[in-house]
This record gives C-alpha cells, structure tokens and sequence, in this order.
C-alpha cells in the first residue's frame, strides 16, 4: 500500500503464511539385506503446523530510505513414537511430545541513492534456526532408546554495509562487509534420565567481506 506523508511517497507491506505437514514414519528390518519390508521396529506420528505473519515500511526522504521491519514465527510441532523388538515385533516403549517455538523477528535497512545510478545501503536482521522432529522431540534409535531434547532455537544477528549500482541495465555490481553472528548453536549430547539430549553449545561469529 503506497501511502504519502511529508512530501514523499511511502511503501507498507505485510502478508502472512499458513502451512500443516503430516509426514508419519515407519521403520522396518527385514530378514534379509535386500528385503523391502519385515518387522517394524519403529512408528511415529509427527506433525508440524507453521504460521507467520509480516509487516514492514518503506519511508522516502528524497534520495534517503528507511525500511523497519517484524516478522512473527510460529512453529508447533506434536510427535508420538512407538518401538518395536526388531526379532518378536512387541511393544519396547512409546513417548510422545509437543513443542511450541514463538519467535519475534526484527529488521532495519536504510539505503541513500548516489549520483550515477548507485546506492549505499546499510541493514541489520534478526534471524533463527528451529530444532527439527529429529533434534527436538521424540524419535526411535537403536536399541528402542528415544532421543529428545528441550534445546532452544539458534538465534542471530546479520549485519551489512554496502555500495551498488548498475550502470547499464544488462549489468550490475554490489560490493559489502557483512557480519553473522550466530547464538544457541546446537551441538554435542548429554544422556539425562536415559535420554539422550541435544544441547546449545554457543556462537559463533563470521564476517567478511562479499
């Protein structure tokens, strides 16, 4: 939606996204190695519902921008496995588990338009990485031991300062400095109550230069 304030035209945009996946799993062990089916040492249900929705501004001040940003991420996740004896198909152990991750993201960009059809730009984005059905909840192992984990998200900050412009309009060039860093890194494992856990192990930070 283009809006006009202060002698200048401004950009709102926002939008939103829904998305359900329902992927069970089986596992089997056959009696040979070129089987294509046997005696099911593992079942699972898992289902993952996602939603987000986004809004942010473009504000113009002759040849300066500035754009701020938030975006919010919803992500529930629900499993239930069962494991089986892999030589008699009986019951081992069953577990089931919920995970919900609400996550708030923020962004700036600004950006000042040069002579000759090239811009500065700077921006800062937050970012993150969620556990998956296999780091976070309830999946079969060898053995029937179950895997889980109460790890939180990654998070992040990105940041970028840069020169571009395009000459001509079959070409175009972009020059940055950028810096990651990245916190809640997951890594290594802990057995716990006869659990095995993924934990966060800490940040990392990557810069360079693009």
């Amino acid at each position: 939606h283009d809006w006009e304030a202060w002698g200048n035209e401004h950009t709102l945009a926002a939008g939103m996204q829904f998305y359900y996946n329902h992927s069970p799993r089986e596992d089997q062990r056959g009696a040979s190695r070129d089987a294509d089916s046997g005696i099911t040492t593992a079942y699972s249900e898992r289902d993952l519902t996602y939603g987000s929705f986004f809004v942010e501004n473009k504000f113009t001040f002759g040849r300066l921008s500035i754009t701020p940003g938030f975006r919010m991420e919803l992500i529930n996740q629900d499993v239930t496995t069962e494991n089986f004896s892999a030589t008699t198909g009986a019951k081992i152990n069953g577990r089931s588990k919920s995970k919900f991750d609400p996550q708030p993201l923020f962004g700036l960009g600004i950006a000042y338009d040069m002579d000759h059809e090239t811009q500065l730009y700077a921006n800062v984005s937050q970012s993150y990485r969620t556990t998956i059905f296999t780091e976070s909840l309830v999946v079969p192992t060898a053995g029937g031991d179950v895997f889980t984990s109460d790890a939180e998200p990654n998070s992040g900050w990105s940041y970028e300062i840069g020169y571009r412009g395009q000459p001509k309009s079959w070409i175009n060039w972009d020059s940055s400095l950028f810096l990651i860093d990245l916190d809640n890194k997951f890594g290594g494992t802990v057995t716990n109550a006869g659990l095995v856990e993924l934990k966060n192990v800490g940040r990392t930070v990557n810069y360079g230069w693009d």
